[in-house]
């Protein structure tokens, strides 16, 4: 049997901007709150104790700007440890309401929920960006970034500048905070279109990942203007992703979908239901029982993995990890602990190419990790008014900056455009997903763009922060 190609595991975390200092709590900062609960913090953790038992294993993390701007945040911070407490108090007064073995479960939420907080706050100083930093220093992670909004690429190429200023504004940012130039780049929603890499080239950006469709028949290229493109392999996507035919949907595993509420209607992510046979949920969780089913996982996976020659990307949200799928973590580290015992090496694609693989050349095809692999996720009948509108604010800061507008003068204008070019506006706009909340925060950043760059344009420039840019 010839040799397993490189395992290339590559999670790409991302929320976007949900900061509202303006009320006193807010709804979908609880997005945040619970994706550090359950992902960040349980993914970080584990990684570090995996590290420290001796096993060697690399892995890439793409931290988005918007995530590592609200981790830095006092006052999210600050409301981070309060969520935590409100959510602990209503885990013990459930619990007299539930059956023995539910309250339990409930309990022991409760006690991880605290531990990891005592652990952030104590252990980490709320600091989770630079333990992130440490754990890159100490070898086990390649850190990159992506666009400093998310903003989707592909249907912002003819707003002059826009797409530049999404690469460089976030590139300048990851290099502050984590003090180093990412080799390699997230495309968000992998959105692809020809011509990309030319721009990720001239930025020095070694590679990037597209969907397995975007390369036909090829896992690895370089394109012609120099960067490495990785196809993401369908394989390792389908047993991961899919809920309905991969591992998240074994009914042993903890139920994403039912879960206790506070009394306000803030999530909790308090649910001591396991998915259940034929996917009900009404049966209580048994974490012993869905711990040795992700690590059964976690070998059948890499005993699949072993069969392939050459390089395979596996590319995931981190969130997937622990929030989508509570046991994502513990499976995520039985695969680095035990993929040398099966002959696989997991690197990052940096360590790939410092060795100087043969790659064919080849430019991929116009693509996203969507539905449907092209745009109509973002491009729809519910989200099409945005495009138009951010071209011509995007068109009209160009044409401010060429008649001698200062960047301080046109600033929170761009601030506000960036915002509204976030990908996660229109993806949300769909119906069944979140579609008041987005078009409030996108109308919303939209009118403060033209107000801004209208009041820059007659010399009556309003003041704001730019948490982004600091």
């Amino acid at each position: 049997m010839s040799r397993p190609g490189p395992l290339f595991l590559v999670l790409h975390a991302h929320l976007p901007w949900v900061r509202h200092p303006g009320h006193p709590r807010f709804l979908e900062e609880a997005w945040l709150f619970q994706a550090l609960l359950e992902s960040h913090l349980r993914l970080l953790q584990g990684l570090q104790r995996l590290w420290g038992t001796g096993h060697g294993f690399r892995i890439t993390l793409s931290l988005s700007p918007t995530l590592v701007g609200m981790w830095r945040d006092p006052l999210l911070r600050e409301r981070f440890r309060a969520y935590v407490g409100r959510t602990r108090r209503l885990a013990r007064r459930r619990a007299g309401d539930l059956p023995s073995e539910l309250a339990t479960r409930l309990l022991d939420f409760e006690a991880d929920y605290a531990r990891l907080e005592a652990w952030w706050r104590e252990d980490l100083g709320m600091d989770l960006e630079s333990a992130w930093c440490r754990l890159r220093d100490r070898g086990a992670v390649e850190l990159i970034t992506t666009a400093l909004t998310h903003g989707y690429l592909p249907l912002l190429r003819h707003h002059p500048g826009a797409v530049e200023a999404q690469l460089d504004l976030a590139l300048a940012f990851h290099e502050r905070w984590s003090g180093r130039r990412p080799g390699g780049f997230w495309l968000p929603e992998m959105g692809y279109f020809p011509g990309l890499e030319r721009i990720l080239a001239r930025r020095d950006l070694r590679w990037f990942c597209v969907d397995s469709h975007a390369l036909p028949g090829l896992a690895v290229a370089r394109c012609p203007a120099g960067p490495v493109c990785l196809a993401r392999d369908a394989a390792c996507t389908r047993e991961v992703w899919s809920r309905s035919g991969g591992f998240p949907g074994d009914p042993a595993y903890r139920e994403f979908h039912r879960e206790i509420r506070a009394d306000d209607g803030e999530p909790t992510g308090l649910k001591p239901w396991r998915i259940g046979a034929g996917g009900r949920s009404r049966a209580p969780y048994d974490p012993r029982t869905a711990a040795g089913r992700a690590r059964a996982d976690a070998h059948r996976f890499l005993a699949r993995r072993r069969l392939c020659p050459a390089p395979q990307l596996a590319a995931y949200d981190a969130e997937l990890f622990g929030h989508w799928w509570y046991e994502g973590v513990d499976w995520l580290l039985e695969v680095l602990r035990a993929a040398p015992d099966y002959g696989i090496e997991t690197l990052t694609p940096m360590d790939w190419l410092a060795r100087g693989p043969l790659l064919p050349e080849a430019t991929p095809l116009e693509s996203s990790w969507g539905e449907g692999g092209y745009h109509r996720v973002w491009l729809h009948e519910d989200s099409a008014w945005i495009w138009p509108r951010l071209a011509r604010i995007q068109k009209g800061l160009v044409d401010a900056a060429a008649r001698g507008g200062s960047p301080g003068r046109l600033g929170p204008a761009r601030h506000a455009l960036l915002l509204a070019q976030a990908s996660d506006w229109p993806f949300m706009l769909r119906p069944g997903v979140y579609p008041e909340y987005a078009r409030m925060r996108v109308t919303r950043h939209l009118e403060e763009a033209e107000r801004r760059l209208w009041a820059a344009s007659t010399g009556e420039v309003e003041a704001g922060p730019l948490p982004l840019f600091e």
